[in-house]
């Protein structure tokens, strides 16, 4: 896992930590998703790519 760095064919990018519940979440969808602490999850630091394997 890094961060701030280009997608490749074997990565993906927009996994985010929720700033409210502090759980990583695909920030890929407009719908980020139910937070733990209410509403939907709010991206906070760093834009993080993990590898994906097609």
């Amino acid at each position: 896992m890094t961060s701030n760095v280009p997608s490749t064919p074997t990565t993906q990018e927009e996994w985010r930590f929720c700033g409210k519940c502090q759980v990583m979440f695909y920030n890929g969808y407009d719908n980020t998703g139910t937070c733990a602490a209410g509403g939907s999850h709010e991206g906070a630091g760093y834009n993080f790519v993990l590898p994906h394997y097609p």
